[in-house]
């Protein structure tokens, strides 16, 4: 009887278990791809997978090398891939790129899913690789190999924002701003293999990267997975949602180099702005739970706002603030008191401690300007001005903070600056003029040279609503340094012609703040070399 209740116990637990196939094979079912090319989400689970980025994106591709890697690792690929990656570092560190190469190949057999190795591998080939050759075409192949293999990663990875962001900075930095950038962007123009269909239009190296970091925020947008910036941190909103609006900046500026001008070069500047005033006006996370606004308008609006509360609270407390500073400076010991007058180029070591020490005590701030106030409703009323004074300074700051982080100011004028029929002329005039100096047809790069300067003089004097608009942007390393560059051809060129600098250069004012080297100036300009009285004279 006993035997029998066991035989009967099995049986229900047999038909139990084939009862429990059919459920478990529908959510098992994995993702697939029907013959029309439609991909079939799955089962519960693989949906699952797919919502949390578990699975390989790779359907239908099965790697015998990888799948046989996975068998013969018995479930202890996590520490395989470890001693694997300690191999990839020893390997790199020796700049054996052969075993480097092999040793990565194997990593991403094994762990597809392993993003560093996709970003490690990808950065080594065009970065690394790369200049091991001296050949700018073999260089171009090593570095596009880079690419292909970080794409190869998106396979295994779908929409993963890390490897997005990676493709996209190779492809805009490396080509855009390597030494070789000039060949570059040639090569990556013409590489239909690269391309494939694409028109002539689509095949800039900026734009193309500014098409994957576009990519990379609507997936960032749509999944809320941030990309990783080093040591797998996540990186700064801040920076990824600027580069695909730099790559547009950069793609204006670098065409009109390559001597595009008039309206097309009006247009790539106009888009910039747009793209420039469109990442400014958005809601940008810089903390916990905070965010800013990178735009103009909010940045006004604190301005606007602490001036008129420190207006109001100097209104309601006249004289207030210096008569503390007054007495706080009085307050201080003899020999702070003294190093303060001395100009701090002047001090010393010891004087520069004494100031530092100093400083900190002539502080006054919006509280205390409102304490000053005898007690009373006066006295309440400037303690809230002061409060939301100081509320707004911290506002304030951290707006300016993170503006000059992207260096948000500069770029928002200068795409606006551009656009200005005297910054398209100069542009086109400094061209034709390096073209002239290239040809040996001195005289007329020379004319070339003056008049276009003379146009970056218009624009920086132009008259905007009352103002100077412009005269800013040569005060900035980016726009200084690139007239500095020119100016030295110009200086080159004059040379050659035994002509005199100008005296009333009209960029006079650029190459005293950017010209470190003197090689701009005018030789009467520069400081004259001075003889060492106990040098021996040579020999003639």
């Amino acid at each position: 009887m006993r035997s029998r209740q066991q035989f009967v116990r099995k049986i229900v637990y047999l038909a139990v278990l084939a009862g429990l196939l059919l459920p478990l094979s529908w959510l098992s079912q994995p993702a697939s791809v029907d013959r029309g090319g439609q991909r079939q989400p799955g089962g519960k689970l693989a949906q699952l997978r797919d919502d949390y980025s578990l699975s390989q994106a790779r359907l239908g591709d099965i790697d015998p090398v990888s799948e046989t890697m996975k068998l013969a690792t018995l479930g202890m690929r996590g520490p395989a891939a470890n001693l694997l990656w300690t191999k990839a570092l020893y390997y790199q560190k020796i700049k054996d790129f052969t075993n480097l190469s092999a040793t990565l190949e194997q990593i991403t057999k094994l762990q597809p899913n392993f993003i560093r190795v996709w970003i490690f591998q990808g950065w080594n080939l065009s970065y690394n690789v790369s200049v091991e050759f001296d050949d700018y075409r073999d260089r171009y192949f090593w570095v596009i190999r880079g690419v292909r293999f970080t794409q190869e990663g998106l396979e295994y990875n779908r929409d993963e924002p890390t490897l997005l962001r990676e493709v996209g900075r190779v492809i805009s930095r490396k080509m855009g701003q390597s030494d070789e950038h000039v060949q570059f962007r040639k090569l990556f123009r013409a590489d239909d293999d690269f391309h494939g269909s694409s028109a002539d239009s689509e095949r800039d190296s900026w734009r193309v990267g500014k098409k994957w970091f576009e990519r990379c925020v609507e997936v960032i947008e749509k999944t809320g997975r941030r990309p990783k910036g080093s040591m797998d941190s996540e990186a700064s909103p801040l920076m990824y949602l600027a580069e695909a609006p730099l790559c547009q900046l950069y793609y204006a500026a670098t065409i009109e180099e390559e001597g595009t001008f008039g309206d097309e070069a009006r247009a790539a500047w106009a888009e910039a702005q747009r793209d420039w005033e469109a990442y400014g006006e958005q809601d940008i996370p810089v903390g916990s739970g905070t965010t800013v606004k990178l735009g103009e308008s909010n940045y006004r609006f604190y301005i606007d706002r602490v001036n008129e509360f420190m207006q109001r609270l100097e209104d309601s407390a006249p004289g207030a603030r210096e008569r503390l500073l007054a007495e706080r400076r009085a307050s201080l010991p003899p020999e702070e008191l003294q190093v303060l007058d001395i100009p701090v180029n002047q001090r010393d070591e010891a004087q520069h401690a004494l100031a530092a020490k100093a400083y900190p005590k002539l502080i006054v701030s919006h509280i205390d300007v409102a304490n000053s106030l005898p007690p009373g409703q006066g006295r309440n009323q400037a303690l809230k001005l002061a409060v939301e004074l100081t509320n707004y300074e911290i506002w304030k700051s951290e707006v300016e903070f993170h503006r000059s982080t992207v260096n948000y100011g500069y770029w928002q004028l200068r795409a606006e600056a551009e656009q200005e029929p005297e910054a398209l002329a100069a542009h086109e005039l400094l061209f034709q003029a390096q073209q002239a100096h290239r040809d040996v047809d001195l005289e007329k790069a020379a004319e070339l040279y003056t008049a276009g300067f003379q146009k970056w003089a218009d624009l920086l004097n132009k008259d905007v609503r009352g103002a100077k608009k412009y005269v800013s942007l040569v005060e900035d390393g980016i726009t200084g340094e690139m007239m500095v560059d020119t100016i030295r051809k110009y200086r080159a060129c004059l040379k050659q012609l035994d002509a005199p600098f100008p005296t009333d250069f009209p960029l006079a004012r650029t190459i005293e703040l950017h010209d470190q080297s003197g090689q701009a100036q005018p030789a009467s300009d520069r400081p004259a070399e001075q003889s060492d009285p106990d040098a021996t004279p040579e020999a003639e």
